[in-house]
């Protein structure tokens, strides 16, 4: 009855936040949202439009990360944040940094990776999106970026890691031994692909300025369509014993026109849709360290955070039959200890 007698979309979403701590609360409003007496469909749109609620979102694990990282578990938009006003590498599932992202060794992140400074990612670590750094973008070997690299200054990738699209970047970009890139690969200097590593996919090789040097092995491989490859450098190609492109089309001396990755700070974006978060009312105050912990939905608050080695965090659903969400809001950084295990149980999916 209360919504009932509100005045507008936004004092709808601003009742709605407020009861949204008591769940059964939450889902009576919701049954007389769907039974209003004028126009249901066109309102109930209107407002779903203005109180968006995005569910889980990433997780990081063995990550070690800067100081303005803001990390985004849960978004729920209040009447004037919307999920459109978000760019599509921070609006994935993703970490942003205002300032540099280091993970260490094994780490893995669900979403996508954004640092206005540069990205560095220990052994064996995976990001499951793509990858933009401000500055340089350095994988450790074995690491799987499962999109694209884009970089404002150079990308060195270790050895046996791998890309799942194409890789841009300012400065010299060098793919590691028996890497694998699949996409074109764009650099703003020069390019060293490794003893053994695959270009496949569109297949192009540029260095826009400098030299390409092709290691013992290594392939370029031609799309489907024009079954060809190309290699173009501003100055020489060296191909190495052993190394191919697919017919051959190797073009020497050819300046090629480049433009660099644009160095975006999306803090302001970010931040809006972080103070949304910040004014949902807190359930539960964390300290500043957590061990092995059992965590229910809520809105979970932190000055800041950091995991020891080897916990493990589960975050129960309770069985809930209806989606929930877990929001962890911290005023500085989060830094997750090597080998931590975030588990949801219980959720609904």
């Amino acid at each position: 009855r209360w919504i009932d007698h509100a005045q507008g979309i936004e004092e709808h979403c601003r009742i709605l936040k407020s009861l949204a701590r008591d769940r059964v609360v939450l889902k009576l409003v919701l049954v007389t949202l769907f039974y209003p007496d004028n126009s249901k469909g066109t309102y109930l749109m209107k407002l779903l439009k203005h109180a968006i609620v995005i569910p889980l979102l990433s997780l990081v694990v063995g990550a070690s990360v800067a100081q303005d990282i803001i990390f985004i578990p849960a978004l729920i938009a209040a009447a004037t944040v919307s999920k459109q006003a978000l760019p599509d590498e921070v609006n994935s599932p993703a970490i942003y940094s205002g300032a540099a992202i280091t993970a260490g060794a094994g780490s893995s992140v669900v979403g996508g990776v954004v640092a206005y400074q540069a990205v560095t990612l220990g052994a064996g670590s995976h990001v499951g999106a793509g990858l933009v750094a401000g500055a340089g973008a350095t994988l450790g070997a074995g690491s799987t970026v499962a999109r694209f690299i884009r970089a404002g200054d150079g990308a060195t990738l270790g050895a046996n890691s791998v890309v799942g699209g194409p890789i841009r970047a300012s400065d010299n970009i060098a793919v590691g031994a028996f890497s694998r890139v699949n996409g074109d690969i764009t650099a703003g200097l020069g390019v060293v692909i490794g003893e053994g590593a695959e270009i496949t996919g569109e297949n192009d090789v540029t260095a826009s300025t400098a030299a390409v040097v092709l290691g013992s092995g290594s392939t370029v491989y031609g799309n489907s369509e024009r079954n060809t490859g190309f290699v173009r450098a501003g100055t020489y190609v060296t191909a190495s014993a052993y190394s191919f492109v697919q017919s051959g089309t190797i073009i020497p001396n050819q300046l090629t026109p480049f433009t660099a990755p644009i160095r975006v700070n999306y803090q302001t974006q970010v931040s809006a849709a972080q103070r949304a978060l910040r004014a949902m009312p807190i359930d539960h105050e964390l300290g500043s360290s957590i061990t092995a912990s059992t965590l229910y939905p809520g809105v979970y608050h932190a000055t800041q955070l950091v995991t020891a080695a080897s916990v493990t965090l589960t975050l129960d659903g309770q069985n809930n039959p209806n989606p929930v969400v877990w929001v962890f809001n911290m005023d500085t950084y989060l830094s997750f200890g090597g080998s931590l295990t975030v588990n949801v149980v219980n959720a609904h999916k």
